[in-house]
Order: structure tokens, then sequence, then C-alpha cells
């Protein structure tokens, strides 16, 4: 009855819920003749409706999350303890006051953007299962998640000194450590430092669209569709070139990953980064810091913009103020008298 409309009965003055179902006219009566409160014993109703139609599914929250990571992998690290906090629930059960809780819990350990990922991916989740090809819930679930605010953009980035100085120190566990995951990470920094590319596209990259003939690495998967977060095709750089060429001598033939694994690297980044002695930086940083010295160094605004992916107008936005003489013309201009 979730396409119900109420409308008032000629014999009796009582509203009634009217709707159609497998081609049949339903009445139901609401028992009032309060439009006001026909409206919210319909409401009620049809609240009932969806969880019965829910719960007949047999899925809780985890099974629509485990069906929906499995056509969108990157979500997996975002929902995790979503699903361990509130797997068991049926998704008409989720509340809100349980919700906030988890995000004041959250809020103690992580920063809100965090909490506002996590919330984002719960809600396209349930968006994905209302979808007609999925049928995991019904059309008209009612996803009311509230989302945390956005936190203020962060403006951190290494200085050139300690740039040089990771790049280096990431260079050689890429090319000589023993450990797995410490040579994954160092990988990950030397690619992240001199592409600029977001951590999801640097996880998802294979050999297949890696040219160390040609010198490209094509971070867009030919079978995905572009979004905003554009993944464009940058050169690689000189001093990378190295870092590439052995890790393609240490491949596993049967793995088409550059990093062995689409897997997270946010925790092995973190260590090698506090062993580089550059403290509390986070993966995007390392974005912010290529993007933020090639401003400093007076790289145009079109090719800074290129490389990462974003437009002009964006990119001026976040890096004009850091190039040389910025504005400078402007406040130092003079006019006839003056000069």
């Amino acid at each position: 009855m979730q396409n119900a409309q109420i409308a008032r009965n000629g014999r009796s003055g009582y509203y009634e819920a009217r709707w159609s179902e497998q081609g049949r006219s339903r009445t139901q009566s609401l028992r009032t003749k309060d439009h006001g409160v026909a409206m919210e014993r319909l409401q009620e109703l049809q609240a009932a409706d969806r969880k019965l139609t829910t719960a007949a599914t047999g899925l809780s929250l985890r099974d629509i999350c485990e069906q929906y990571v499995r056509e969108k992998p990157q979500q997996d690290h975002s929902l995790r303890l979503i699903v361990r906090e509130f797997g068991d629930l049926h998704p008409d059960d989720l509340d809100h006051a349980e919700l906030y809780s988890y995000r004041l819990a959250r809020e103690t350990r992580v920063e809100p953007s965090t909490v506002r990922r996590e919330f984002s991916a719960l809600t396209a989740a349930l968006n994905w299962a209302k979808k007609p090809r999925n049928r995991l819930l019904p059309k008209d679930f009612v996803v009311d998640i509230e989302l945390p605010p956005n936190g203020a953009p962060r403006r951190e980035f290494m200085p050139e000194a300690l740039e040089a100085q990771v790049y280096e120190f990431a260079q050689a566990r890429a090319l000589s450590s023993d450990e797995l995951k410490m040579r994954r990470a160092g990988v990950f920094v030397c690619i992240a430092l001199r592409t600029a590319a977001r951590k999801q596209a640097i996880q998802d990259l294979t050999w297949q669209r890696v040219d160390l003939v040609s010198g490209l690495i094509q971070f867009q998967e030919p079978d995905r569709a572009e979004n905003r977060k554009r993944r464009p095709t940058v050169p690689v750089a000189q001093d990378l070139l190295p870092v590439l060429e052995h890790t393609w001598g240490l491949r596993d033939e049967n793995n088409p990953f550059v990093l062995g694994s689409r897997g997270d690297t946010r925790k092995g980044v973190k260590r090698l980064l506090r062993e580089a002695g550059a403290g509390d930086y986070r993966t995007h940083d390392l974005r912010r810091t290529w993007a933020s010295l090639r401003a400093n160094w007076g790289v145009p605004m079109e090719e800074i913009a290129a490389v990462l992916g974003d437009d002009v107008a964006t990119t001026r936005k976040h890096y004009a103020h850091l190039q040389p003489g910025y504005l400078a013309s402007a406040v130092n201009a003079r006019g006839r008298i003056a000069a």
C-alpha cells in the first residue's frame, strides 16, 4: 500500500486509504474524519507495510551491504564498522538515536569527515538496494540517515625538504624492504608523490594500464564510468621509473595489481610516514603536497589541474594563493597620479 492516497468516504464521512495492488483496487478505513490524523495513520500503516515487506525478504543490513560491496568493493572499508555494529538489523530497524551514539563514539577517535564517509556509504548501499534491478528493498523505502557536517578543508602539506626526505625513504622501502606491507606502502607513497593520484585510483591500478616504454600511467579503468573524481593519464616521473621497474620484476603474473592487491593501504602508509619522520600526515595529504609544491614552484594552474584531474577553477580555489607573486600586480597597481 505504499502508493496509497487518502480520500473521504462519501457515505460515512470517514477517511480511508485507497491503493491498487496486483491490478485490484484496495481500501482501508482510517477511522477518523480529521484530515491530519488520517495522514498520520496512513503513514503508520505504510511504515508497518514496508517493514513487513523488507522482513519478508529475510535480508539483514549485513546481507544488503555484502551484496553491495561485491559490486562496489571500494566501499568495503567504509562499511566494515557499520556492519559490525548494525549488521543484524533490518534496514527499517535502524534507529536515529543509535546511529547518533555511534557517531559520537567514533568522533572521539576519528575526524567527523570519516563518520560522514561511513554514513554516506551506508546511504549509498540502501539506495542501491532499492533499484529495480536489485529489488532487495521496496522502491519507496525511505533512506533517512543524517550525515555529520563536512569538516573544514585541510590545508596541510609537506614542506619541500620533508617531501624529498619522505620520497627517498619510501623509495628505499619500495626497492629493498623484505616486509611486503612496507614495500607496498613504499610503492604507494612514491606513486602518490609523483602522480597526485587519489588513494583508490592507486589501489585499483593494474599493470595493464602502466606503460613503462612510453612512460605513461592510465589511472582511469576502461570499463569504469568517469565521475567528478576524474582519473587522468599522467607521465611517469624520472625518479618513479626505477620503482615501477623493480616492482614489475617482482610481480605475480596471476595478480594484475601494481600494489599486489586492491586492499587498503592506510595503515601501512601511516606507519611509513611516521618512520620517515613525517609525523601525522594522511594519505590524501600526499596529493595535496604534490599540488601545493608545484604551485610554489610556479607551475601553471592549467597543468596542475590536468594532473589532478580537477577543473582549473577548483585548482585555483585551493592552490593559487601558493604561487609566487600571488595577486602582487593587483595590490601594487597605482593610478597615473600615484605613478
